[in-house]
């Protein structure tokens, strides 16, 4: 059985202002159940691809389809609508709200708009998933790097969303950390049949997907 399509981008171009630098491929695509691995050096596009399919960056040709929706044809604030209710962001920062605990960050969905008793459950199982229950009630701010990442990737998947998106979402994890949260990105992405792509410099990590593509191989400046 062939599993729909989640994510379809195809003839992309993006570019940004005052850059050298432009995004360019004719189709990129991840399907229900799927992870798919982009690798490649810095500043080869991997972040942009991101931001692009998660409608943050509007490129300046082609189309975004998620789910089988035009993301390129929504407004702004639809967009932001959508990301809120279908995808899944780890972002290579994390984006914590510095002022919130650790359970509100995770919950920020809620507080956004979303009304779901699923999602406060399921921010319990994937603290305790990714050893950060203890950390719950504590303020994100006195949380080191590697616990803001398993925040960050507890956020993503609370919702449990149609798409994935994670940006080195294990760069800050040490080595049993780092494979027990990719194993629960994929292991959800599974249960749920969303999309996973994960943009990673980690190449020990690669076995674990589905496809590994190699943006050094398909993209130029």
């Amino acid at each position: 059985m062939i599993s729909p399509m989640i994510l379809e981008l195809q003839d992309i171009t993006f570019a940004y202002p005052q850059s050298a630098f432009t995004l360019r491929f004719e189709r990129f695509e991840a399907a229900a159940g799927e992870a798919v691995a982009i690798v490649g050096p810095s500043g080869c596009g991997k972040t942009t691809l991101l931001q692009v399919a998660a409608g943050i960056l509007t490129p300046q040709s082609g189309m975004v389809t998620i789910g089988g929706q035009s993301l390129t044809e929504k407004s702004g604030h639809a967009r932001a609508d959508f990301r809120l209710h279908h995808i899944g962001l780890v972002f290579q920062e994390f984006e914590l709200v510095e002022h919130l605990t650790v359970r509100d960050n995770i919950l920020l969905p809620l507080h956004l708009g979303l009304r779901d008793q699923e999602i406060r459950t399921r921010c319990e199982e994937m603290a305790t998933l990714t050893g950060i229950a203890r950390h719950l009630p504590r303020g994100a701010r006195k949380l080191s790097q590697g616990e803001r990442q398993r925040v960050a990737i507890c956020r993503a998947l609370a919702i449990a969303p149609q798409l994935i998106l994670a940006d080195e979402p294990t760069g800050n994890l040490d080595p049993a950390n780092k494979r027990a949260a990719l194993d629960l990105l994929i292991d959800r992405s599974r249960q749920n049949q969303s999309a996973l792509v994960v943009a990673t410099h980690d190449h020990d990590l690669l076995p674990a997907f589905d496809r590994v593509i190699d943006f050094s191989d398909l993209l130029h400046s």
